[in-house]
C-alpha cells in the first residue's frame, strides 16, 4: 500500500547491521529480499551509508522513499 513506515524499516535495518557485519548482512538481504522490494530497500541502505550510489546500479531508486528519507 502507500503507507511507508520509514522509521520502522530504519530501525530494523540498524539492528540487523549491528548484529552482523555489513558485507554478510548485504548478502543475506540479497538472498532473502525479493527483487521487487529492492527499489524500496536501496535508498535505506544508501541513507545508512552501507552502500554507495554506484553499487547495485541495475536497481532504480523509489522516488517516494527517497523523498521520505530526505525529510528525516
Amino acid at each position: 500500500n502507500d503507507k511507508l513506515s520509514e522509521r520502522l524499516i530504519l530501525n530494523h535495518l540498524i539492528i540487523i547491521f549491528n548484529v552482523f557485519d555489513i558485507k554478510p548482512c548485504l548478502k543475506m538481504l540479497e538472498f532473502q529480499i525479493p527483487e521487487v522490494y529492492w527499489p524500496i530497500l536501496k535508498p535505506f541502505l544508501i541513507y545508512l551509508k552501507h552502500i554507495r550510489n554506484d553499487e547495485y546500479t541495475d536497481i532504480v531508486l523509489d522516488k517516494k522513499v527517497v523523498e521520505k528519507l530526505r525529510k528525516i
